[in-house]
């Protein structure tokens, strides 16, 4: 049975100085299972999940932005032609890396 959010929060303050200080799982654990309010393993572990979850920083995924070094034309309409600078991102992976190593894109 899951931990109420307000008991969850409480503990992942009570514990989380243990995890900033580089405690190792197994000592954050022990610490948990001596708390007077008796957690069994479950809750214990639900507690270890959220501690740890919370001292991650999010990481944000961000996508390379390709970007024209040399100008060239379109290969299937010749009448397009990308400048240098012009953004070139939404190109597909294969045509994107053969550019790339012809050295016309470069990315940023």
């Amino acid at each position: 049975m899951a931990l109420k959010k307000a008991i969850l929060e409480k503990a992942v303050a009570k514990y989380e100085p243990l995890v900033a200080e580089g405690k190792t799982e197994e000592v954050v654990k022990a610490e948990i299972t001596k708390d007077e309010k008796g957690y069994d393993e479950e809750a214990v572990n639900e507690i270890y999940a959220a501690l740890t979850t919370e001292a991650q920083p999010e990481v944000k995924k961000v996508k390379p932005v390709y970007k024209v070094t040399s100008r060239f034309r379109d290969k299937t309409d010749k009448k397009t032609w990308y400048e240098k600078g012009t953004d070139v991102s939404h190109f597909e992976a294969d045509r994107l890396e053969l550019l790339v190593k012809r050295e016309m894109v470069k990315v940023e």
